[in-house]
């Protein structure tokens, strides 16, 4: 009987510190201007609006 050999990986997972973007984007929340946040894919974009509270009220709003 042969015996397999399994690869386990392991997930680590790695939260950044984007403490100026989070200011940059606090500090001019209520300016009356529409912010644009680009970026590649899994890069932090939902990240960001998860912590500033717009990401929640717009799943909120059915969006």
């Amino acid at each position: 009987m042969r015996e397999s050999s399994y690869i386990v990986r392991s997930e680590v997972k790695v939260i950044a510190q984007r403490k100026q973007y989070l200011h940059q984007l606090i500090s001019k929340k209520n300016n009356g201007r529409v912010k644009i946040i680009t970026g590649i894919r899994r890069c932090g974009k939902s990240f960001l609006l998860f912590k500033i509270g717009g990401l929640k009220v717009l799943v909120q709003q059915g969006y």
